[in-house]
């Protein structure tokens, strides 16, 4: 080492210029670096000058750090090398910030790879640069297919046939182009759904976002996209069940209620036709107490309260309602628990049993006519059967008298 200023010396933990002059240069690299040293500085005597050769430099404590080098050859009048000038300066913050990023990359590429969600990126002018494994599943569309070609012609490819027309296309690759320049667009950082079709021909129902990542050339499109077709599905079909439930609610002949709270959340027609109201709507609110009989109402409450706790085998069961005219009705009810609007409720079925009541009485009043034809058939058979056994006038008297007591008794 002929020379080196003080700076040289800070940098490799030196006290001075001087603890370095008269050393060997090679002193100064990290030994693993060494040979390329000595390929690099062949190289320079040969006249090729070296910029931004990386290499770990060593310290005077042992410990090593990264380091660039440019270095060119020092000639004499003969134009032959005679030295190496070598301007050396610590690039660990750059290195450091370099692994940080490439460290950082890395989990960024494996948390898209890993993601269940689609993900797909795009350059500045609109190109796939990313596709990962789970928008390839989500499209039926390969990772291979799609890397370098425009977003608008992909997306374009995944719509349903029948929406796939230049009209369209060209929409599409304006808005795109637009956002690309801009960050900025309607349907940006919304939650979006979408229908497309998927290569096997069935109808896929897609939900994701799409936002922007400013870079100093413009934007970069990002999306996340999520399958959802299957709960989709189970949607459509809870919305059709519950159309096909309001439909056998509404035309059910059985009156149907819902009460929360102590109130009438929900009746169908026939509820309505039971209490006399106007329509099905015109019972909601109305306070349950105000439907039941008073002579009833404590034991429905009690048998309410025992269901909701768990217990089973009180239904059905014989109660008496209040229409609203007051009029009472006999009725045979069945109570189940029920979850309305999120939240606990009773459902409530109920048939108008007036006929079979009045059946049921004429029935017993048919049975007493008879029970009493009966009796009376058999005190003629009996007083018959007596008045045959004696001649006696008195005893035949008598006997007729206590007779006919018994027939005025029936």
């Amino acid at each position: 080492m002929l020379f080196c200023n003080r700076q040289t010396a800070v940098l490799h933990g030196y006290n001075a210029p001087s603890d370095i002059i008269g050393t060997n240069a090679f002193s100064l690299i990290a030994d693993e670096d060494i040979p390329r040293w000595q390929e690099m500085m062949a190289a320079i005597l040969h006249g090729q000058p070296v910029y931004d050769f990386n290499f770990m430099a060593k310290r005077a404590d042992g410990s090593t750090f990264h380091a660039a080098v440019t270095a060119n050859a020092i000639l004499d009048p003969q134009q032959k090398p005679m030295a190496v000038l070598a301007i050396t300066r610590d690039i660990s913050a750059q290195v450091q910030a370099a692994q940080a990023l490439r460290s950082s990359e890395q989990r960024v590429r494996r948390l898209i790879e890993q993601s269940r969600d689609g993900i797909a990126i795009t350059d500045e002018n609109g190109i796939v640069t990313t596709w990962n494994e789970a928008m390839a599943e989500i499209t039926g569309v390969s990772e291979e297919a799609v890397l370098g070609r425009f977003i608008w012609d992909v997306q374009y490819d995944l719509l349903p046939e029948a929406e796939r027309t230049e009209a369209r296309r060209a929409r599409t690759k304006a808005g795109i182009s637009h956002f690309l320049q801009t960050g900025e667009a309607e349907w940006a950082n919304k939650l979006l759904e979408h229908v497309y079709a998927h290569p096997d021909g069935d109808k896929r129902y897609l939900q994701g976002t799409t936002f922007s990542i400013e870079t100093e050339k413009g934007y970069m499109l990002a999306s996340f996209t999520r399958d959802v077709t299957e709960l989709k599905k189970a949607e459509i079909q809870v919305r059709e069940s519950e159309e096909r439930y309001r439909l056998l609610v509404n035309e059910s002949p059985y009156a149907i209620g819902i009460h929360q709270d102590g109130k009438v959340v929900f009746a169908n027609l026939a509820a309505a036709r039971l209490f006399g109201a106007e329509s099905p709507e015109a019972l909601v609110g109305t306070p349950v107490e105000r439907l039941v009989s008073p002579d009833t109402w404590a034991a429905a409450r009690e048998r309410i309260g025992r269901m909701m706790q768990g217990e089973t085998g009180l239904y059905p069961v014989e109660d008496v309602y209040v229409r609203l005219n007051g009029e009472q009705v006999p009725v045979e009810v069945t109570a189940a628990p029920f979850t309305f609007n999120g939240r606990p409720a009773i459902q409530v079925i109920a048939l108008d049993i007036t006929d079979r009541k009045e059946a049921e009485a004429a029935v017993l009043r048919t049975l007493a006519a008879e029970q009493e034809a009966r009796q009376l058939a058999e005190t003629i058979q009996a007083a018959n059967v007596a008045l045959s056994r004696s001649l006696d006038r008195d005893v035949i008297l008598e006997t007729l008298l206590d007779y006919l007591g018994q027939l005025v008794a029936y």
